[in-house]
């Protein structure tokens, strides 16, 4: 095994001025080439190991907003064979002080909004020195901790995922293969560093391919289609809402120019032509992403098939993936040589993956987590006797090694015939109606006790347009899968990880009056829509 700074120094790119990372903050442009980015990350390790007398090992957090600094003081963190936590900027105070507590952090690195509470264990990020250094001769070895990042967790009390530099570095190599050739990788960020999905596929992966990674710095519409335009971006790595929300957006101008009766029309006839063409066909949308605007990469919570149909009717390609923070986190994903929508395709290389009876995916490889932080009880719960990982999830797999994701193992509702009901299968046939704009199946006890599929909705609607609609759902659902009762949510948006992770245990805990289990994520609105998803 081998490590990420191993795997970049083997890249000739990071000896050029290719520009590597940016930003835009009104008129200031912030631009690292390759060279400065190698130089930077040198100096991050120097001055914390240096000037802050920390030692390899000792544990660093890091809590900023996603920036080429952000990512230069990451990669110090782990150049310099400290361990990185990296914390959301929003969670809670009282959470971030049980991380501090529990992995004994010696520094704590911020943003500048934090620089005022500046101290020798609180280092501001705009005041961190990033000039040349001398760059260090030891490299952290491959087994050594680099991170411990702490879970979202949709239940139960947040844990410590335990990875190592030779669990970054694999899972890094392993997504290289899917990622398409033909395309000059121009990155436009917008999902938090805090997060191993946007640090291995929005950070590591185009690094290590000579791609640039742009960071987004506003989360506005508008201000993202600017920076598409600006930038030229070719990809980004986003959620599924993300996808919907930007859809959403390009049918309702359809709508308003009075082209909607044709873009129905106008979606059949893309489906039928080659890529090509269906970007001629759309070429207004495809001016509006920038006009060299390629694919998105996406995972963190399942993709509505109708979804990836519409995008790549109009000629954008969708490489959808799946994985967990225990593994670094891509566990499998689509190609663009056999893509299948409501697939999350087949295990990446270096993973062995396998079906348990009750349908669970267990897996192994280099990419998998050694534990959880001073945690050996959920460790050892985490792993079947003969060493494979249980992600939790439940899924089918195909002749070819395909994964259909059917939900988590913790979320089957289980009804007093013995019948299961997957509530992602239901909640699916419901929000595809136009009538209900989100919700939640759980399973809920009724007078009796027993368990019955009861779901949770999100509706501008009156009582009795969300009833027929909850009946025409039910209409294209197994007897044992259709809803035998319902409540309006009225709490604002149901409640989520960061990553869009519905918390069903919260929203059953609304329904029947029994506190949740303790999370990490703050369940908080800003004025803000898209920064609310991401």
């Amino acid at each position: 095994m081998t490590t990420l700074f191993e795997l970049f120094d083997q890249q000739p790119h990071f000896c050029t001025e290719r520009i590597a990372l940016s930003m835009r903050e009104g008129l200031r442009e912030e631009r690292w080439s390759y060279v400065q980015y190698r130089a930077a990350v040198d100096a991050v390790a120097a001055l914390l190991l240096n000037e802050y007398s920390l030692s390899p090992g000792d544990r660093v957090m890091i809590q900023a907003p996603s920036s080429p600094r952000t990512a230069i003081a990451l990669h110090g963190i782990l150049r310099a064979g400290l361990v990185a936590v990296p914390m959301d900027v929003g969670a809670t105070p009282s959470f971030v002080k049980t991380v501090l507590r529990e992995t004994e952090a010696r520094a704590r690195i911020v943003s500048t909004d934090d620089a005022a509470r500046a101290d020798e264990f609180t280092i501001p990020l705009e005041n961190m020195k990033l000039e040349s250094a001398t760059p260090l001769e030891r490299f952290p070895a491959a087994g050594d901790i680099a991170e411990i990042v702490y879970t979202s967790g949709t239940t139960g009390a947040p844990k410590g995922v335990v990875l190592t530099h030779g669990n970054l570095a694999a899972n890094a190599r392993s997504i290289v293969p899917v990622v398409p050739k033909d395309v000059e990788l121009r990155l436009l960020s917008i999902l938090p560093l805090s997060h191993m999905f946007e640090q291995t596929v929005g950070l590591t992966m185009p690094l290590l391919l000579g791609g640039s990674v742009h960071y987004a710095t506003s989360h506005h519409l508008p201000s993202i289609s600017r920076a598409l335009k600006r930038y030229e971006i070719t990809c980004m790595v986003v959620v599924p809402q993300v996808l919907s929300m930007m859809m959403y957006g390009i049918e309702s101008r359809a709508r308003a120019r009075g082209g909607w009766p044709d873009w129905d029309i106008l979606l059949q006839l893309g489906r039928r032509l080659p890529r090509d063409l269906r970007r001629v066909l759309f070429y207004r949308v495809i001016r509006a992403l920038g006009g060299n605007f390629s694919f998105f990469m996406c995972g963190g919570a399942p993709l509505a098939p109708p979804v990836a149909e519409t995008w790549d009717a109009i000629g954008v390609r969708i490489l959808e993936g799946y994985g967990a923070t225990e593994c670094a986190p891509v566990i499998a994903s689509n190609s663009f040589d056999n893509p299948l929508p409501g697939s999350v395709g087949q295990a990446l290389t270096g993973f062995d993956l396998r079906l348990a009876e009750n349908g669970e995916v267990q897996v192994r490889g280099d990419s998998v987590f050694t534990g959880y932080w001073r945690n050996e009880v959920a460790t050892r719960d985490a792993f079947t006797p003969d060493g494979w990982f249980r992600t939790g999830d439940i899924a089918d797999l195909d002749a070819s090694g395909r994964l259909f994701l059917r939900g988590r193992l913790k979320d089957l509702i289980v009804l007093p015939s013995g019948q299961n009901v997957f509530s992602q299968d239901v909640e699916e046939a419901l929000t595809s109606l136009d009538e209900i704009d989100d919700c939640a199946v759980v399973g809920a006890p009724d007078a009796s006790g027993d368990v019955h599929v009861h779901a949770v909705v999100c509706s501008e609607l009156e009582d009795i347009q969300i009833a027929a609609a909850i009946k025409l759902a039910n209409s294209a659902l197994a007897e044992h899968q259709r809803v035998t009762g319902w409540t309006r949510w009225r709490n604002g948006p149901l409640p989520r990880t960061q990553l869009l992770k519905l918390k069903r245990s919260a929203v059953l805990a609304s329904l029947t009056g029994v506190p949740a289990s303790s999370s990490s994520e703050p369940e908080k609105v800003s004025e803000d829509p898209l920064r609310d998803l991401v």
